[in-house]
């Protein structure tokens, strides 16, 4: 049965003492905002795998490499921590504890300004948006089912509203996902609508003003194209930014 694993955290200055017997240790390097630290893994054995709980002012965390009641033998992970590029792990492992380090290779930020020129339903909300970049290569990476899907959120929330434009500054992982904007409602966040523009984005995402609609959540949703946003125009769904998303 899957099942989501906490690591333990390590912080500064503390040994292995306290820690699984079979654990693997992610080493941050210093200047690693551990706080908004990302690591999707899967271990040897599991059909789901599970995150760390990320924590602000640690240096290091583990994760129980124990799988029923014997030691995994072998783990795949997605990393990623602000202002770095995504990292992927895969080792074989043996019994006992194994480190291994995440490597900051700095990345630039890119600034997207936009505004919602299209609310539909959501006139009035109050709406904060997230950007993510969604990872359709994760599933198989991971060896996970390929409906599961991975997405790192990136930048930091931004209040918006339709009478109003905006602007994010988001780290440039063009190269390994697709970005997207998740807005919720402000306050319970829940997950309301993806914001879509009008046109593709730019392919590295830095371009000139963008307008997006609000489109709604609707049931079995596809996204058919491998850029995202970037979408195919039909004759049924020109014109139309949330049909052709979707």
């Amino acid at each position: 049965m899957a099942r989501r694993l906490i690591p333990l955290l390590l912080l500064a200055g503390m040994a292995w003492a306290g820690t699984p017997a079979n654990s693997v240790e992610i080493q941050l390097p210093p200047g690693v905002d551990s706080a908004h630290f990302f690591a999707r893994y899967v271990l040897a054995g599991q059909d789901f795998g599970g995150w760390v709980d990320a924590r602000a002012g640690v240096r290091s965390y583990f994760i129980d490499t124990t799988v029923g009641q014997r030691p995994a033998s072998e783990i795949r992970a997605i990393l990623y921590a602000p202002g770095c590029a995504i990292q992927t792990l895969s080792a074989a492992l043996a019994a006992g504890r194994s480190a291994f380090p995440f490597v900051c290779q700095p990345v630039r930020n890119v600034r997207i300004a936009g505004a919602i020129v299209r609310p539909g339903d959501f006139q009035g909300h109050q709406l904060t948006v997230q950007a993510r970049y969604v990872l359709r290569w994760a599933a198989s990476f991971l060896g996970v089912d390929l409906n599961m899907v991975t997405g790192i959120p990136v930048g930091d929330p931004i209040d918006v509203s339709a009478d109003r434009p905006f602007a994010v500054s988001i780290p440039d992982l063009s190269s390994r996902g697709e970005l997207e904007f998740q807005a919720r409602e402000r306050g319970t966040h829940d997950l309301l609508a993806w914001l879509v523009p009008d046109k593709p984005l730019p392919a590295r995402a830095d371009g000139g003003p963008v307008a997006f609609s609000l489109c709604a959540i609707r049931e079995n949703w596809t996204v058919h194209d491998r850029y995202g946003f970037a979408l195919r125009e039909t004759t049924e769904t020109a014109g139309d930014a949330c049909a052709r998303r979707f």
